[in-house]
């Protein structure tokens, strides 16, 4: 399948963050979070090159040896800037931004996602995965998806709410320079399965999650 423009992964990792000391590079299956999505990218068909956004020396020095190209980040760059200087960069091409904390959204999946794309790209400038939720949802006291004020309702009878998953971004390069975002002005929620959005947000997913990895080669075989 020939797409309209080449796709350019994007891994943005740092060695240390908010969930763990060592970042990015905290042990999961025999490997780190980091070499573990470099090992998912590198088994996607559809794409151009791979590059780690990051501004941390331990990391580059991983990707020179894993042979995966680095994009050097400022540390004090906003969210936006960095979203704004790598779409620069790589202007004329569709960006796909993949999270090491997203271990379980596999190369199958994202090769779909980007058919999926392809056929609708007309349509579209962008794709996000998402789940969708039947749930009582509340904000600020109030409801959002029923009326709690009237009879009990069943969740089959709420209205679904539509959640992103942070494992993967795809956007088409310019409109995230014009926009300082990753997420187009017309996107595609691509609805994902549980174990695909699970994101880790701090060391107690990690630990839980490790008792999922069996499953996912087994998923995946």
């Amino acid at each position: 399948m020939k797409f309209k423009k080449n796709i350019i992964v994007i891994i943005p990792a740092l060695a240390k963050n908010r969930y763990s000391s060592s970042g990015d590079l905290h042990q999961w299956g025999g490997s780190t979070l980091l070499e573990w999505k470099i090992s998912q990218a590198k088994k996607l068909k559809y794409i151009k090159d791979i590059y780690v956004a990051t501004p941390d020396e331990v990391i580059k020095k991983i990707c020179k040896k894993l042979n995966v190209k680095i994009y050097s980040r400022y540390s004090k760059d906003s969210l936006r800037t960095f979203h704004q200087k790598i779409s620069k960069k790589f202007i004329q091409n569709y960006l796909l931004h993949l999270y090491p904390t997203s271990p379980f959204l596999s190369p199958n999946l994202i090769n779909k996602t980007l058919i999926t794309f392809e056929k609708h790209k007309n349509k579209f400038d962008s794709l996000c995965t998402v789940q969708k939720k039947n749930d009582y949802f509340f904000y600020n006291k109030n409801s959002i998806n029923f009326n709690f004020k009237k009879n009990s309702i069943s969740r089959a009878n709420i209205d679904y709410l539509t959640q992103i998953s942070n494992g993967m971004f795809l956007v088409d390069a310019r409109t995230c320079f014009e926009k300082k975002n990753i997420i187009g002005n017309k996107p595609y929620f691509y609805e994902i399965d549980w174990m695909s959005s699970l994101e880790i947000n701090s060391l107690k997913d990690i630990k839980i999650y490790n008792f999922l990895i069996n499953h996912y080669f087994e998923k995946n075989s």
